[in-house]
């Protein structure tokens, strides 16, 4: 404890992930709402969250709009495309998944990249609006991890000057800013973006972190813009590893499943159980 609090006034430099580090991955969030209305809508039904659905909320929900509104279902032709659409990406999305944690847990490095980019595909291939995929301010702010979002206000009360950054593998919307930038008082915020027409319809998208080698190169373009010299980072995932390799990182804050990698002798290291 006393290493951990004479370390931290002297962090200039927060970098940061964000889905899974502070909050259920709000893509997969994002997936599970827009799915789970899709089904909603045969019945005349709209469900609002309060919180970030996961799979498993998103499963059960579906079965009760299912059975207490089975007498209201109606055929969309437009709602089944949507459906077909999303359902076959959805297993696409799961097995890749799968793939991944078993890949990386055997001790390989594959990235997110084949997810990231099979969603994208989704989402524009179904015409997804800006307003069906935004998520609300204030269910971010009630789905933020406790302990995390402890940790982190413990750092940065320690030192008000430092700079803070997110590099994330979310996807944001060209037509509207981050919530989380405002939540957590984020300076810089790099991630993933779903391009939007005048109508609100996503129709494209830019990926920008896909790998751990994007992540690596973006802190580094942050530390030489800031000039930092003690930095500190928050992670969660296998594609955040490259930054363990950052000059002069003094403060790690990580998630279980990466404790293995984690030189607990080259920095203070605090675990956060998410």
């Amino acid at each position: 404890m006393m290493m951990r609090n004479n370390i931290m006034p002297k962090i200039d430099l927060l970098i940061m992930d964000i889905d899974d580090a502070f909050l259920y991955h709000r893509t997969v969030a994002a997936a599970n709402r827009i799915f789970l209305n899709t089904i909603a809508g045969f019945f005349g039904a709209r469900i609002r969250e309060k919180r970030l659905l996961t799979t498993a909320d998103a499963f059960m929900k579906s079965l009760k709009v299912i059975f207490y509104n089975i007498h209201e279902f109606r055929f969309s032709k437009r709602g089944f495309r949507r459906f077909a659409i999303l359902s076959g990406y959805a297993v696409l999305l799961h097995l890749l998944n799968a793939a991944r944690e078993l890949f990386n847990l055997l001790g390989g490095k594959m990235s997110n990249k084949a997810i990231i980019m099979a969603w994208a595909a989704a989402v524009k291939k179904a015409r997804i609006n800006e307003k069906e995929y935004s998520t609300d301010k204030e269910v971010i702010r009630k789905s933020l991890y406790d302990e995390t979002k402890e940790v982190f206000d413990r750092i940065r009360r320690a030192n008000r000057k430092m700079d803070i950054a997110a590099i994330s593998e979310n996807f944001s919307l060209s037509t509207r800013k981050d919530p989380i930038i405002r939540l957590l008082d984020i300076g810089f915020m790099k991630s993933n973006t779903l391009i939007c027409d005048k109508k609100g319809d996503i129709t494209d998208y830019k990926i920008s972190i896909a790998s751990r080698d994007d992540k690596k190169r973006v802190a580094q373009a942050i530390i030489m813009k800031t000039k930092a010299k003690n930095i500190g980072i928050i992670i969660d995932d296998y594609d955040d590893l490259g930054l363990l390799g950052i000059d002069g990182l003094k403060l790690v804050v990580y998630a279980p499943k990466i404790e293995r990698f984690i030189d607990k002798k080259r920095y203070c290291a605090i675990r956060v159980d998410v």
